[in-house]
């Protein structure tokens, strides 16, 4: 589902310490290759602007980790080490059909052919 746009305009806040990289859209359309060898070689965004203003952000799927994947897997070890033993599949995936729509999951056994010998 698609984030509604503000009515105010966001303005992208430099870190002294990072430089920017801005380009305009017609590059993401005419130099795709070097928008993403820039993202790729540097690991940081690269803002995209459409008529002057920041339309959309450009990122490697290293950079996208690191921002988004990486907490997310350290949260879930913090738990973890505290003592929360998690919940069933089947629970987490109903959570993201009610917020996201995938439609409902229903866990697929394997043939009995396929399933594993108990280790003993």
């Amino acid at each position: 589902m698609a984030r509604p746009r503000s009515r105010h305009s966001h303005r992208v806040i430099p870190h002294p310490l990072v430089p920017m990289q801005i380009r305009p859209i017609s590059d993401l359309r005419n130099k795709s290759q070097e928008i993403s060898e820039l993202a790729q070689k540097s690991n940081l965004p690269v803002f995209i602007t459409k008529n002057g203003r920041e339309d959309m952000v450009v990122l490697s799927m290293a950079a996208w980790e690191d921002l988004y994947v990486y907490p997310l897997l350290l949260e879930a070890e913090l738990d973890e080490a505290m003592g929360d033993k998690g919940r069933p599949v089947e629970e987490v995936m109903n959570d993201f059909d009610r917020r996201f729509g995938f439609g409902k999951y229903e866990r697929k056994t394997p043939p009995p052919a396929a399933r594993r010998a108990p280790r003993k």
